[in-house]
């Protein structure tokens, strides 16, 4: 029977599917005990060190090769306007509304100076950033009728065809303003196709086909909110692979592999990614063509959830209303937002960072072991993952 659809992650954005049959996580705190003399006591020194490893049991498998397409696809992003990550009465962050007019706090006078930030690649793989400036005012756009990578709009004023946002606007609405702007813009659309569902996010597609993964900013002035943004990722040709495939491909990534500079963030304090964050490679291999580093830097293990699931579907007879996530390590200083509410955001298509602690767990392989019976079509063995923060190494 199948078993639980496990995934490694390589710094290159490629995944190495697994089925898992059971897995083993184990955490030592260091935490030091000192008796005390004559009254039998003891105390202890705690400095919030430990140390941890996964133990996965899985099987490799022939892959079914008539549900795989070799052809190159193209990487998409989105951005949510109608929804934002806010604290909630506790310590966790969860989704909700963002714009007033949908109960959230966000109105077009505090969308004014937002940027948005696109990254799209060209045939040549070259990256250009295409930036767009909300401003809250009448005065006509700039950088809109020219080809121009960066364009400031203004939403309280009509323009060709375009309609002015409300004082108040929808999420909705402001999907579909920038949507309209980003169509209509030659350099932009040149790069990007941007499409826009019922339910107000506005869906990014690079033009170009090719496998890549970048992140989407959307920063608003201030301290006000931000809207859900999914980084680029995807566009990856499938492969098929036989159970001794695998076994190659993965010996081949854990038995001898650099990692050529360093990717991760540590020092992190109070919910924020790390105040040291590292993402190099020492021959700047990642500009080239041909980039391709399989070194393991992330595991995406999920499991079922019932946090962010409508009470009246919490049903233990009902499976299906379970929702999909991935284990994280909430690591940092006084980091409280670890519980199983502050994954309620992610669910398991969301895409693994090095740089963002929630998006899966981050670290490498440290051993491998498999054993295979003659005349079987799969391999059977277990993977150990070492979870770390940052790696850095030749």
């Amino acid at each position: 029977m199948p078993g639980l659809p496990v995934r490694l992650v390589r710094r290159d954005g490629r995944e190495i599917s697994l089925d898992c049959t059971d897995y083993m996580l184990q955490v030592n705190r260091m935490v030091r005990s000192t008796p005390i003399p004559f009254t039998g006591e003891r105390y202890g020194g705690d400095l919030n060190m430990v140390t941890t490893s996964i133990r996965l049991n899985v099987v490799l498998r022939d892959d079914n090769c008539a549900g795989v397409s070799s052809e190159v696809t193209q990487a998409t992003a989105s951005i949510d306007f109608t929804q934002t990550m806010a604290q909630d009465d506790g310590d966790s962050f969860l989704p909700t509304s963002f714009m007033k007019a949908d109960s959230g706090t966000m109105t077009r006078e505090l969308l004014d100076d937002t940027v948005i930030e696109i990254p799209a690649r060209a045939s040549n793989r070259d990256v250009s950033i295409l930036k767009i400036t909300l401003k809250d005012s009448a005065s006509n756009p700039t950088g809109y009728d020219t080809p121009s990578a960066t364009m400031v709009v203004s939403m309280n004023k009509i323009h060709d065809g375009i309609l002015k946002l409300p004082a108040e606007p929808t999420g909705v609405e402001v999907a579909t303003f920038v949507r309209q702007y980003i169509v209509r813009n030659s350099v932009f659309a040149g790069l990007v196709t941007a499409t826009l569902d019922t339910s107000g996010i506005v869906t990014l597609t690079n033009v170009n086909k090719g496998g890549w993964r970048e992140d989407v900013t959307c920063t608003t002035a201030g301290d006000n909110l931000e809207p859900i943004v999914r980084g680029f990722s995807g566009g990856f040709a499938q492969s098929c692979y036989s159970a001794g495939d695998k076994m190659q491909n993965l010996m081949g990534s854990v038995a001898n592999n650099t990692i050529l500079g360093g990717v991760g963030s540590v020092f992190g304090v109070g919910g924020k990614k790390g105040m040291l964050s590292v993402d190099f490679d020492l021959l700047g291999k990642q500009d080239s063509d041909s980039y391709e580093s399989d070194y393991i830097v992330g595991l995406l293990l999920p499991y079922n959830s019932l946090v962010g699931v409508s009470s009246g579907l919490q049903q233990k007879d009902a499976p299906q209303s379970y929702v999909a996530r991935n284990f994280f390590y909430a690591t940092g200083f006084a980091e409280d937002n670890k519980g199983a509410e502050a994954n309620a955001n992610k669910d398991t298509s969301m895409s693994f960072d090095m740089q963002d602690k929630y998006s899966g767990i981050r670290g490498t392989v440290t051993a491998v072991e498999f054993k295979y019976n003659a005349g079987s079509t799969v391999y059977e063995g277990s993977i150990t993952f070492g979870p770390m923060d940052a790696i850095v190494g030749v």
